[in-house]
């Protein structure tokens, strides 16, 4: 197997990696030393990010990932709201 490189975000230097590296591994740019997060494009492919890019990034998909799902519970709730008010469930609200 080959050796894989990637370029370093900061200082563009080139940043070998390890055969057995996996996406998400923190490396260290083999120049300026700063702190990376390798992330696999493809199967040849790696990508360097910064760490506290990377990790903004995470708690970017994070919060989008909570507010779908707050989306979701208060459309399944209107849903179920409505099912109750038209199935006479919904105590006063109830049809006759």
């Amino acid at each position: 197997m080959a050796n894989v490189s990637a370029e370093c975000p900061l200082c563009s230097a080139d940043v070998p990696l390890d055969v057995n590296q996996e996406d998400g591994d923190e490396v260290y740019c083999s120049y300026c030393k700063a702190p990376l997060v390798a992330r696999k494009i493809d199967r040849y492919t790696w990508m360097l990010r910064d760490i506290d890019d990377d990790k903004k990034s995470a708690n970017r998909k994070a919060a989008k990932k909570i507010e779908r799902d707050s989306e979701e519970e208060g459309v399944a709730r209107s849903m179920l709201d409505e099912f109750e008010f038209n199935s006479g469930g919904g105590g006063s609200r109830g049809g006759h």
